[in-house]
């Protein structure tokens, strides 16, 4: 396991991040619609939690490498960016995602997953260590990618269950 005070360099970065995305693809791989899309007990569906992937990769790839505001990152107006700014992902931010975003369809969600996530692959590789390697960055970073796919995999898994797979699932 990689030192969390410490990052990887680029290509074991893209190694965590590409072997825990593979697994995230087939936490889902082969359910329909209807199973990818029915809220589970809290409410989530697994697109929400695809969904939900998708914005803090963008917010990890357009804030902590690009330098940009997070209310830019999040597509937020300034009143709506005062009136988030003292949450955090747990204490208000993912609901707020979450109300959004709830109403993309399927494909839509796949198609943004798959989007930010070739866009998040190409700005690690083409961005110098020295950015990478800050603590805050490099934790950021895999906080929003492959420590993030690990645990969204599991509430996937969760959230499907032994409920076999009907047929392929679309893939993004």
């Amino acid at each position: 396991m990689a030192d969390p005070a410490r990052p990887p360099r680029v290509p074991e970065l893209l190694g965590l991040i590409e072997a825990a995305w593979a697994d995230l693809l087939a936490s889902f791989e082969g359910y329909d619609e209807a199973a990818l899309t029915r809220p589970g007990r809290e409410g989530w569906s697994v697109k929400d939690h695809l969904a939900h992937v998708t914005r803090w990769e963008h917010v990890a790839r357009t804030v902590y490498l690009e330098g940009r505001p997070f209310a830019e990152a999040a597509g937020m107006d300034e009143a709506t960016a005062r009136a988030t700014e003292h949450m955090r992902a747990e204490s208000g931010l993912n609901d707020w995602f979450h109300a959004r975003d709830r109403d993309l369809t399927l494909a839509q969600t796949l198609e943004r997953l798959q989007a930010s996530h070739t866009a998040l692959v190409a700005r690690i590789e083409a961005t110098p260590w020295a950015r990478l390697e800050p603590v805050e960055v490099g934790s950021h970073v895999a906080g929003n990618t492959f420590e993030h796919y690990r645990e969204h995999s599991a509430h996937i898994r969760g959230l499907l269950g032994a409920t076999p797979p009907l047929r392929p699932s679309p893939r993004p």
